[in-house]
């Protein structure tokens, strides 16, 4: 605090922020305020000025800030790429919105594998003197997979954060000619890498752990896109020469008995594709579940048609902790198939979060609101048993209730928690978590709604309530004589071993 002289010019300003170089190198923001000393008469015969550190404030506010835009740009991106089928603007959109937003003394390049021209050919490309540097780059070039930072990312299918390019061994000059640092991530779609998104600095510029998530998630989505747009291609072009094929019939009607032979291996290859279909959504599921002393599983799926929207697995964490987890896609056949992969694919992504399984929901929500389209959603179930504790810790989706058998009162318990279903909406939605101490012997299980929603020829539901009778009759027996015996109840209420909608139920004894 200091007293000035009297200068009406430089008493009239408050709440000024100014900012600063110390002599030791470091930015800071200061903050002044001035008032002035007057006389008994009103007369300015001086001034006090303060002045206080404010560093530690802005920063937050300015982190604070970042941290929103990244946020953001992360969700445009994502829009973008859920909505937009031509990959080039695709990229281009990415490449534009990290410059502008980030890395504005930067140079970003996205680059794609050609298995045609066996390289890395650009994409897109923002950011320094673009002009200058296509010319030397133009995109559809095609880049060397075995050179520098960006082949090595590719090769290894691994991330690349060089704060000094001079110190990586495998560094090769990129756009820049004065490159500092350099930052590359694979993009990928499960384990099939695609390209690389790569970040040129001139600046001296280091990535925190919020960068890094975002520029991960950049290429995570990048990956997705890239594998949906091949689909689309894929189907574009089965549908196209389906529709040349046709035609064909058409024009060929006098030559039933060659149109017969077409269109029967027409069918075969459509029941092959689905049977590949059906074989890979099977292989999303356990092939067998694991066997402890003291928890006994078993499970039961199955299909509505050749493909189905249910999904299930049991995870073992470690030696304690057993994760059980049963998600059920709207729809049916091969538009429920590839949300079930979908959800396997985030799931696997917060399995670090599984002891926290409202956690993971909530995670999950996010992800699927932002890319699911109308009527796409999911219900789901999510518990870890506690094996050291007897404890089970549970969280719930929208799913049918499970229910829980006690041995010793021979009571049966619904497990009630408060969740929504996946996918609908991202604001407002949280999703319950409670846990349970288990004693003595116990039996859970844990169904879809195709079991207590199935309809007999009177129109009646098959209902929670014969479910937990079956339970009480049914306690001796063993898990999967348990479920064989359900499954006969249902096939015997509606009077047809097929089901209109999937069938997945999970039994879990406790001993």
């Amino acid at each position: 605090e200091a007293i000035i002289k009297p200068d009406v010019d430089s008493l009239s300003y408050k709440n000024i922020v100014a900012q600063i170089m110390t002599r030791y190198g470091d930015i800071c923001f200061i903050s002044r305020n001035a008032n002035a000393i007057l006389d008994e008469k009103g007369r300015i015969i001086g001034g006090i000025e303060n002045f206080y550190d404010v560093t530690e404030q802005i920063k937050n506010d300015q982190l604070l800030q970042k941290r929103y835009l990244q946020l953001q740009t992360i969700n445009e991106i994502g829009k973008k790429i859920a909505s937009c089928n031509d990959l080039k603007e695709i990229s281009q959109f990415v490449s534009d919105r990290l410059v502008r937003t980030f890395f504005e003394s930067s140079q970003v390049t996205i680059f794609y594998y050609d298995p045609e021209k066996d390289g890395l050919v650009l994409a897109a490309m923002s950011g320094l003197n673009i002009d200058r540097i296509r010319t030397r780059f133009p995109v559809g070039m095609a880049y060397d997979k075995n050179l520098g930072i960006i082949g090595h990312v590719f090769r290894t299918g691994k991330e690349v954060i060089a704060n000094d390019v001079t110190q990586v061994s495998f560094y090769q000059p990129g756009a820049l000619d004065d490159t500092h640092s350099e930052f590359a991530f694979p993009i990928r779609f499960k384990d099939r890498v695609f390209g690389v998104l790569n970040i040129e600095n001139i600046e001296n510029i280091e990535l925190d752990e919020a960068d890094r998530f975002m520029l991960e998630a950049i290429a995570e989505y990048l990956g997705i896109g890239k594998e949906r747009i091949e689909l689309v291609d894929r189907i574009t072009q089965q549908n196209h020469q389906l529709e040349l094929q046709a035609e064909k019939l058409r024009k060929a009607l006098s030559k039933v008995e060659s149109q017969k032979k077409i269109i029967e291996d027409q069918n075969k290859r459509l029941i092959t594709d689905l049977q590949k279909a059906g074989e890979f959504q099977r292989s999303l599921l356990p092939e067998s579940l694991p066997d402890f002393v003291d928890l006994k599983l078993a499970s039961l799926y199955v299909p509505s048609s050749q493909l189905g929207g249910d999904f299930y697995d049991v995870i073992e964490v470690d030696d304690r902790f057993v994760a059980i987890v049963l998600a059920d896609a709207s729809g049916h056949g091969v538009a429920a198939a590839m949300l079930s992969a979908m959800f396997k694919m985030t799931l696997h992504k917060y399995s670090d979060q599984i002891l926290q399984p409202a956690r993971v929901l909530q995670k999950m929500n996010q992800d699927f609101s932002g890319i699911l389209q109308m009527g796409e959603f999911f219900s789901a179930f999510l518990a870890v048993y506690d094996r050291q504790e007897n404890k089970l810790i549970y969280s719930n989706a929208g799913h049918p209730r499970p229910l829980l058998f006690h041995y010793d009162s021979r009571q049966v318990e619904e497990l009630d928690t408060n969740g929504f279903l996946l996918g609908i909406l991202s604001e407002g939605i949280e999703f319950e978590q409670k846990e349970k101490i288990l004693k003595g012997k116990t039996r859970l299980i844990i169904f879809t709604d195709g079991i207590n929603e199935a309809i007999n020829q009177k129109e009646e539901q098959f209902g929670v309530e014969r479910i937990q009778i079956l339970l009480k009759e049914q306690a001796n027996n063993p898990p999967e004589k348990f479920i064989l015996n359900l499954q006969k109840s249902l096939a015997k209420f509606t009077g047809d071993n097929s089901f209109e909608d999937d069938i997945t139920i999970i039994v879990a004894d406790r001993f």
